[in-house]
């Protein structure tokens, strides 16, 4: 089942008794549970009748203990479930052999977060495939972001230009929850019947730091030393700290290591695409390189050439970051 099934089943008032939530949106996971819940249980009894469990901390004997109780105050009663992969194959079986049992009063739902999610041939996967109700959220793609989007500057009277669109979707990166918190801070910022230009988005929404990075990298490729120093510069005066910009040079350097292996990284499609286009402009051994240099760059911030606390440290880590973005430039020479 998708999450537009689950939403159409869901209101209709046709519930399963256990459902499976994974994928990759937390947000939408967490939407879902709400959504479910208030569509279930009346508002008076949502107080008190969602329970909420951590198989992390909760043993498979309190899960089935609260699957056998009874609602309090009303007739029905909901059991939400996270982490139900750190549940053993036998304690998988008893829940599962628990769930067998019909039981009008309740709706169960487990889920896993998309920094856990199981992969679809793992063992409890396709225990719960044939037992509850699978929903899978994967991240909105570039066409259904565009057109949540849209719909919520409209319905905001709110103007958007189409490059400052685009922009916004790369901000966002098919996630539910920044679109949606980043479509608030522009209207909040333009106002009703404001326009919001791709200026607009950039010194707006917190989102951009990759977009950034990969604006750096494509400079880098060019080598391109005035712009990448450019671009380091917006970096640190939009707040992020050195190391944070090293996190997502890394990152991205990393994704476009395994992509010029043939390999795949975790990245929306839409990015997969570009990254390879990206990835076509570097030479393996560069690529090898810059992770080496990258990795030397944080132990030299780490060890105290601008790490942590103080404006010294600030400014040594800027410095660091710098000279490696010279680097980079300097290295990718065919």
């Amino acid at each position: 089942m998708n999450p537009d099934e689950f939403a159409r089943s869901t209101r209709a008032g046709n519930f399963s008794g256990a459902y499976y939530f994974y994928g990759d949106d937390d947000y939408r996971m967490r939407e879902a549970i709400r959504f479910l819940c208030n569509q279930y249980l009346p508002e008076a009894l949502r107080a008190t009748n969602i329970h909420n469990l951590d198989l992390n901390e909760d043993s498979v004997g309190v899960l089935l203990a609260e699957l056998a109780a009874l609602p309090l105050l009303g007739e029905r009663k909901a059991v939400i479930a996270l982490n139900p992969q750190r549940l053993s194959p036998k304690g998988v079986d008893s829940v599962l052999k628990a769930l067998k049992a019909p039981a009008d009063d309740r709706v169960v739902v487990f889920w896993t977060r998309s920094s856990k999610k199981p992969r679809k041939t793992a063992s409890i996967f396709k225990k719960f495939s044939s037992g509850v109700t699978v929903v899978e959220f994967k991240l909105l793609t570039r066409v259904e972001s565009e057109r949540r989007a849209a719909r919520i500057f409209k319905d905001n009277q709110v103007a958007i230009s189409q490059p400052a669109l685009a922009e916004f979707l790369d901000v966002v990166e098919g996630e539910l929850g920044p679109l949606t918190s980043e479509a608030e801070k522009l209207i909040a910022y333009v106002g009703k019947d404001g326009r919001i230009n791709e200026d607009i988005v950039i010194r707006v929404c917190s989102a951009g730091s990759g977009r950034t990075v990969f604006q750096l990298v494509e400079q880098i490729s060019a080598m391109n030393s005035t712009g990448a120093l450019k671009t380091l510069d917006r970096l640190l005066l939009s707040g992020e700290s050195p190391t944070g910009i090293l996190f997502w040079i890394s990152d991205h350097y990393m994704k476009l290591f395994l992509v010029k292996g043939g390999r795949q990284p975790q990245a929306p499609p839409w990015l997969i695409n570009r990254l390879k286009s990206q990835a076509s402009r570097f030479k393996e051994s560069e690529l090898e390189s810059a992770i080496t240099r990258l990795a030397k760059t944080e132990a030299d911030i780490k060890g105290g050439a601008g790490g942590a606390g103080g404006a010294g440290g600030a400014i040594s880590g800027a410095e660091a970051i710098r000279e490696l973005a010279l680097f980079l430039c300097q290295s990718n020479r065919h």
